[in-house]
């Protein structure tokens, strides 16, 4: 609140903003003139009738204090961003604002009541030559009308609270502070695990205390949300300059410098008059800007084609790359977030307990019984694309081909008699990823030169329809076989005895040794 009023006063005080005062005086005295009775009939009809070049007040129509406010509204545009943000771009209606509150808020004084009535900054000039037939006089101070329309077209308390990204950037990286972080799952809303493995929901007690912990968590929050002496510190891989290279890579040159310059220790926002309840907006609408970049970046969608992330798990992908999926550049602020969520092993997103392995499965793949009515069609392509082609596959390498679908498509975990069958597998998987792979740069290839080509966008949009189906097919493919290449690099380290992560001489080297 303090800076909203240093802020008024600032307007108040702005010298800049002021006429002469002799000008401003002698325009001041008008006293108007009678609508004639058109005009009259005019302003029957339409109640909200404005003239050009006049101030219309009632009947009386005033020009020389049109003058007057367009001259103060000239005064006004250069400090526009500065006092009065929310004044509208046009000119008419500011200017007709401005006329109409000074016809209404000035002060007749007449000479006899000058010592009650009359604005001591203006008393010398009545006594001037062109004032001295004049018996009565217009008053009214330059500062009341910076107060007023600073007060209207200015900031409000509710504009200073609406969260700004230093506001969410702050937030968020609170969540990750030692004071905090044990009540993530609390504010998130996350059920904790109850004894035995049974479920909260029939545990009460339970239940009490996560509410209890929850509105404990929110309290904290919002205390150190509100104390200055909270600093907040980045990221160190956000402070790194080859960080900000990779940006600029991405998005373009001066992406970073004119996109990162928030700051979570704003000392101007901290110490506005924030409530529990605006802190709580404030958090509500961070964790709704990270989900919905969550959700595209872990399901790779937004990121383009061609992308990285078309061939690794999201959790291994450089963090960098996560500027490709903030279509706001606003959105920038989650960048360093998401690289702290990441140090503590993802706190913000949510994760899904497995099942047990007797009932695992993998997703898009054969084995499975229940599928997404909005997905079958794309799910049985896929199943049929695969398993044809690995068959195939399989069949030409005299591999033990039901065992290979089954751990291709995690039905089991089979145990082979020796170790050169899973180098085959691995061989073969390899040369299937290699391929699909060189399958979707043809694709990708296709569809930059459809977008490119001429015709109309419903006439491209149909060509593309087919390449991009064929595209997402392929895709999927190749992260399936990157996990199943995963399974029996780690089979056969299990088959020879050797502890994957002592591993470190390409598995290939050792073909003859194994196959022998």
């Amino acid at each position: 609140m303090d800076d909203l009023e240093a802020a008024k006063q600032r307007c108040v005080d702005d010298v800049s903003l002021y006429l002469d005062r002799e000008q401003w005086f002698s325009k001041l005295q008008d006293s108007g003139t009678e609508a004639s009775d058109a005009q009259k009939s005019a302003i029957d009809v339409h109640s909200e009738k404005k003239f050009t070049r006049k101030i219309r007040v009632g009947y009386m129509l005033h020009s020389t204090i049109y003058d007057l406010a367009s001259d103060i509204h000239q005064l006004m545009l250069p400090k526009k961003a500065e006092y009065f943000g929310k004044m509208a771009n046009t000119k008419t209606v500011p200017i007709h604002m401005i006329g109409e509150w000074i016809v209404t808020n000035r002060r007749l004084v007449s000479r006899g009541d000058f010592h009650t009535g009359a604005d001591q900054e203006f008393l010398d000039l009545t006594t001037r030559p062109e004032y001295l037939e004049r018996q009565e006089f217009y008053f009214l101070s330059q500062k009341d009308v910076m107060r007023h329309f600073c007060s209207r077209w200015g900031e409000s308390l509710k504009d200073a609270l609406t969260p700004t990204i230093d506001d969410k950037l702050r937030i968020g990286l609170l969540l990750f502070h030692e004071d905090v972080r044990e009540y993530v799952p609390d504010l998130l809303g996350k059920t904790l695990a109850a004894p035995n493995g049974q479920s909260n929901n029939n545990n009460r007690s339970n239940m009490d205390a996560n509410t209890g912990r929850k509105n404990s968590a929110r309290t904290i929050l919002h205390n150190m949300f509100t104390d200055k002496e909270i600093v907040l510190e980045f990221p160190s891989q956000w402070l790194d300059p080859t960080t900000h290279e990779k940006i600029d890579e991405i998005k373009g040159a001066g992406t970073f410098e004119s996109f990162a310059n928030f700051d979570p220790n704003n000392e101007s926002r901290i110490k506005l008059p924030w409530s529990f309840k605006d802190t709580m907006t404030v958090l509500t609408k961070f964790l709704t800007e990270y989900r919905t970049f969550m959700m595209k970046w872990t399901k790779d969608t937004g990121g383009g084609s061609g992308s990285d992330a078309t061939y690794t798990c999201w959790q291994e992908r450089d963090v960098c790359s996560t500027v490709s999926y903030q279509h706001q550049m606003a959105h920038l602020y989650i960048t360093p977030v998401y690289m702290r969520d990441k140090e503590y092993s993802f706190l913000l997103v949510e994760k899904k307990d497995n099942l047990p392995k007797d009932c695992q499965f993998e997703d898009d793949f054969a084995g499975s019984t229940t599928k997404s009515s909005t997905k079958g069609k794309e799910e049985d392509k896929a199943i049929t694309l695969l398993n044809s082609t690995l068959k195939e596959i399989s069949a030409s390498r005299s591999l033990q081909t039901e065992k290979f679908i089954q751990l291709l498509e995690g039905q089991n975990d089979p145990e082979p008699s020796d170790s050169a069958l899973v180098v085959q597998q691995i061989k073969a998987t390899t040369d299937l990823i290699a391929t699909y792979k060189t399958e979707c740069d043809d694709l990708n290839a296709q569809k930059d030169q459809i977008l490119s080509s001429q015709g109309s966008s419903n006439d491209k949009r149909k060509r593309l329809a087919p390449v991009l189906t064929d595209l997402n097919l392929k895709r999927k493919v190749v992260k399936q076989l990157n996990c199943t290449l995963e399974k029996q690099t780690e089979e056969l380290a299990r088959i020879n005895g050797v502890d994957k992560d002592d591993e470190e001489t390409d598995i290939f080297d050792d073909v003859s040794i194994h196959s022998t």
